[in-house]
């Protein structure tokens, strides 16, 4: 299937998944102590009554004969950058070398050094997905805690606030939540319907509240008026003050179609994982509300468009980074940003009503043809920098390894949508005649889907779809394309 707007793109059959996948016993882990809640925001739910669990440690590497022991406070005393030791479970690991080599940067051990990395791990669950982190520990283990404190620990279980989730996905993960929508939801309207959009999370969801919620805007830049200083708003304040709009856009996880990449490249980091098999439902379309970014950006710190001078984008660009209340940060170029046809928004809506918490609640960023992975969900702080940043996603993950080096020695990040066709189902009448049903995005160019061609006789002969025009008509505040046809 190939969709004409400036280009062609094709597009692989998806297939169904599973309705969920178990998760293997070797992925429990100790859990941070956190503070019991009592009262929930709409949308969560308590998955225990009793605010103390025991929860299940996962089993690090097994103890070496003749290893040396040592106390916790030992420990502690190697917690410079020169000299760093932590523990995991009853290990001791010497990470002063590996420290520059740690996928999510040196910053996430300096904050845990000469102490238990156990809580991190728990938090950033993305560790237990594969045994490299355990096999990297072996390399590097130096000793044995002498006063470990055993194999169960009693605390509230950091995941136990979870938002309630509905059987119309297929879950990939659950600590944390990553789902896919099946085929069939996606191609039942021009709108996903806000339950059964897909869910990519990277940490426990922040329980936030809509009314004390604020965003902080600062800026490290030499592109901003030297008088600019941090500040911070409410939801009510923003939009209050730069009005709401109103966009339709597809939003697409950098990781969707992973299986099909795999078949047609080969493996991929996400061999062997769950990742893997990720089909094409990790993608929707939704009318999305929200305050203008470049409207904010402009009024507090004095820049526009024409004001935004230098490199587009790359290391010696202008960046701007949003940052989670989950921890997660990612950037994208000012240039970009600023761009009034670009229709970036602070977004706090989805078809109309409240984002879900799995969504982002109560504010996320909306970036129209840019990677999901940059769209980021709970925003607290927005950085407006030189360069893109250090933060792991920004320096390690996410990045298109088809573009060369940059002058930095990193690759490119991962930030535009390419134009984009997939079909959602085929039916048969059993005389020869195939019936398909899908959908075509302009991605990062906000143009017009002109047709849609498909072919199933691998490319010899191609077949003119039918565009549902009425339903891609309806109007909203952009100029641009951002949304599906189906």
């Amino acid at each position: 299937c190939v969709a004409a707007a400036g280009g062609l793109a094709a597009a692989w059959l998806a297939a169904e998944r599973p309705a969920s996948c178990e998760e293997a016993e070797e992925h429990w882990t100790v859990e941070l102590l956190a503070k019991s809640v009592d009262d929930l925001p709409a949308g969560y739910k308590a998955r225990t009554t009793n605010p103390l669990t025991v929860v299940r440690k996962r089993r690090g590497p097994p103890p070496v004969p003749g290893e040396k022991l040592f106390t916790q406070d030992e420990v502690a005393e190697h917690s410079t950058p020169d000299d760093m030791w932590v523990t995991y479970q009853d290990g001791v690991y010497d990470v002063t070398e590996f420290c520059q080599e740690h996928p999510g940067g040196a910053k996430f051990l300096h904050s845990v050094a000469g102490g238990a990395i156990d809580g991190m791990w728990a938090y950033w669950h993305a560790h237990h997905r594969s045994k490299e982190p355990v096999n990297i520990l072996k390399r590097i283990r130096v000793g044995r805690l002498s006063d470990w404190e055993g194999d169960e620990t009693e605390g509230v279980d950091m995941f136990d606030h979870e938002p309630e989730r509905p059987p119309t996905q297929a879950v990939l993960y659950d600590r944390p939540w990553q789902t896919e929508t099946r085929p069939d939801v996606l191609a039942g309207s021009f709108l996903t319907p806000n339950s059964a959009l897909y869910v990519r999370n990277h940490a426990p969801v922040p329980m936030l509240s809509a009314g004390t919620h604020r965003v902080a805007f600062a800026s490290e830049a030499s592109c901003c008026k030297p008088e600019s200083e941090e500040v911070s708003f409410t939801i009510a304040e923003l939009e209050q003050k730069h009005g709401l709009r109103e966009i339709t856009s597809i939003l697409q996880c950098t990781g969707n179609r992973a299986a099909d990449n795999i078949a047609a490249n080969g493996p991929s980091n996400f061999s062997g994982t769950n990742d893997e098999n990720i089909q094409a439902g990790m993608l929707g379309n939704v009318r999305w509300s929200g305050v203008s970014l470049a409207s904010v950006l402009a009024e507090h710190f004095g820049i526009d468009a024409s004001r935004v001078s230098g490199p587009a984008e790359g290391p010696d660009a202008v960046w701007v980074e949003f940052q989670g209340a989950d921890g997660y940060r990612a950037a994208v170029p000012l240039a970009h940003v600023m761009d009034p046809t670009k229709d970036c928004m602070l977004a706090t809506r989805q078809n109309g009503e409240p984002l879900l918490p799995d969504h982002g609640f109560p504010v996320r960023v909306m970036l129209p043809g840019i990677a999901g992975a940059r769209n980021v969900k709970w925003v607290e702080r927005i950085v407006i920098q030189d360069g893109e940043g250090d933060s792991p996603w920004n320096i390690t993950f996410y990045k298109n390894k088809t573009e060369p080096l940059q002058r930095d020695g990193r690759r490119p990040s991962c930030l535009r949508l390419p134009l984009n066709s997939v079909i959602m189902a085929a039916k048969s009448d059993g005389k020869g005649r195939v019936s398909l049903e899908g959908v075509a995005y302009p991605g990062s160019s906000g143009e017009e889907i002109a047709s849609v061609e498909a072919s199933v006789d691998r490319g010899q002969s191609w077949h003119s779809m039918q565009i549902r025009q009425a339903e891609s008509e309806q109007p909203d505040d952009s100029s641009r394309h951002w949304h599906w046809v189906r």
